[in-house]
């Protein structure tokens, strides 16, 4: 039976969504009937449009920067939705089942109300109404147990709707490599130096603040020590964070080395000495999970998701505690033996962690919901 895989930000490299939308249904075409879908604009009639502009109202940008309609599909007997900012597209499908993925709902956590006096509050509201939409769907996945449990008690979504699939790492990509010197090069590093790398935004919720801290209080013992800061634009940073940023390239402790390649990334987790993410809140948090498929030892939070995809590979650490990450970070830049097998259990981790997994684990959400069908089309004939 067809199945439409709808997604938005499929082609465009945009972090860990766009990588598995791509990933994800890359696998599911190897073993079961699926085709790709992007969603788009919601079709304005012109009277709305007109109505809009009087009342202040740019509306078709807002439906452009909302793509909520997915373009009619024959004979698809089930539409899955790669991510909650899409969930609206539900209502234009009536007659197939309908799964969507929600990877976390972290907007709604930081800000529960509406606030239609706020800032963005058109965009806001739209976010709502994508939560409430979730009530429609047949199957929701969550990315983690933490989303699940989001999901449960802050929606009061049904929990025997929800399964849970975690995501995976392609183990061909991210992977132990040798031969670095041209990374050493392109980037300017020291190989004497020991770099700890960092990967995400500098948005509030990831907490870079308190790994800054922590790198400036360990420089002092560890003046080898570098901080490499890889993600997007500075647009969320705050002055607090900007201050600490200032002081840490005063004393050489960071580098802001904004966006690169995946085949770059790769070679720096191989190259540094540790990877961290002291985010206070994630969906997942595949960052870690890349890290240890390519044998980089992980410190991260003890926060949300994050302590289900770590396990007991890498250490964990309350994401507020200065002094925690200072002390951490110290002792594993001493001890190179506890590096060595915190990078063996992480690469154990990783191999159990993959797209194949999650692909054959979607597929049986499919199943689950597609096998009543089937009987009673059969029954029918």
């Amino acid at each position: 039976m067809p199945i439409a895989f709808v997604t938005r930000f499929y082609g465009a490299a945009l972090g860990g969504i766009g990588r598995y939308e791509e990933t994800l249904f890359r696998q599911l075409q190897r073993f079961i009937a699926v085709h790709h879908v992007a969603v788009a604009p919601l079709p304005l009639p012109g009277k709305i449009r007109s109505l809009s502009r009087l009342l202040g109202v740019d509306l078709p940008a807002v439906m452009q920067n909302n793509p909520c309609y997915i373009p009619r599909q024959k004979e698809t007997s089930l539409i899955h939705l790669s991510n909650q900012t899409i969930a609206l597209a539900m209502l234009s499908h009536h007659k197939a089942k309908k799964v969507i993925t929600v990877h976390d709902i972290i907007p709604f956590v930081e800000h529960p109300s509406i606030g239609l006096s706020a800032k963005g509050a058109p965009e806001r509201c739209i976010y709502h109404m994508h939560l409430k939409s979730l009530f429609v769907a047949d199957r929701i996945i969550a990315d983690s147990e933490h989303t699940k449990s989001d999901l449960i008690h802050r929606l009061h979504l049904p929990a025997s709707k929800i399964r849970v699939v975690p995501l995976g790492v392609d183990t061909s990509v991210f992977r132990p490599l040798t031969h670095l010197d041209d990374v050493f090069e392109k980037y300017n590093l020291d190989p004497r130096r020991a770099y700890i790398l960092y990967v995400g935004s500098q948005h509030p919720r990831k907490n870079l603040i308190t790994l800054l801290h922590a790198v400036i209080r360990a420089g002092k013992q560890h003046p080898e020590l570098q901080l490499l800061v890889v993600g997007a634009s500075r647009a969320t940073q705050s002055p607090e964070l900007a201050e600490a940023i200032r002081q840490a390239q005063q004393l050489d402790l960071v580098r802001l080395l904004d966006l690169v390649s995946e085949q770059d990334l790769v070679r720096l987790y191989n190259l540094v000495t540790l990877s961290a993410m002291p985010s206070r809140y994630e969906g997942f948090g595949l960052p870690v999970l890349e890290a240890m498929a390519a044998g980089c030892p992980v410190v991260a939070s003890n926060a949300t998701s994050i302590p289900e995809v770590v396990g007991d590979a890498g250490t964990l650490l309350p994401p507020m505690d200065v002094d925690a990450w200072t002390v951490a970070l110290i002792s594993l830049l001493a001890h190179p033996q506890q590096r060595m097998e915190m990078r063996e259990r992480g690469l154990n981790r990783a191999r159990q962690m993959t797209w194949v997994r999650t692909a054959v684990s979607t597929a049986e959400v499919y199943a689950e919901l597609l096998r009543p069908m089937h009987h009673r089309m059969q029954q029918q004939q």
